[in-house]
């Protein structure tokens, strides 16, 4: 890189984040004044019935083949199946678990936390066996550019 590329890339980047603040900006408008308009509304308000309806439907339908579990519906549109619901007893089942199936007990680590931790100590390596510190440089651009050009 060379002064001449550095100042032609932060240049083409301004451009570019201009354009898109602009175009986002328009997005934004368009989208205010389209979820304001009178044909969005109406389709909304549509959807939103029909949608009640269709639970509404639903619900009676489902309803009305497990009350009568002797109806056999002409075609099938619709139909009876077979279900098992499981409750679990948090407490009991984990008791359980630790005596008879150990393996459905998972651990979960918290990486932030372990993160955060290992990068506290980074002075102190013996602090942390569970991870390698990889120092290194990083490159950061600044969000406004035009005082640069």
């Amino acid at each position: 890189m060379n002064n001449e590329m550095f100042l032609g890339l932060v240049k083409e980047l301004h451009e570019a984040r201009l354009a898109n603040e602009s175009a986002c900006s328009l997005f934004s408008k368009l989208k205010k004044d389209f979820e304001t308009s009178e044909p969005f509304l109406s389709a909304k308000e549509t959807a939103t019935e029909t949608g009640k309806r269709v639970t509404a439907l639903q619900n009676q339908l489902k309803q009305g083949l497990l009350e009568d579990k002797e109806f056999m519906p002409p075609f099938k549109a619709a139909w009876l199946i077979d279900t098992t619901n499981i409750e679990i007893y948090n407490d009991k089942a984990m008791t359980w678990a630790r005596e008879n199936m150990p393996v459905a007990i998972s651990e979960v680590l918290d990486l932030k936390l372990l993160e955060k931790f290992a990068k506290d100590n980074e002075k102190k390596p013996e602090l942390v066996p569970f991870a390698t510190i990889i120092k290194g440089n990083d490159a950061r651009i600044a969000s406004d550019l035009s005082k640069f050009l």
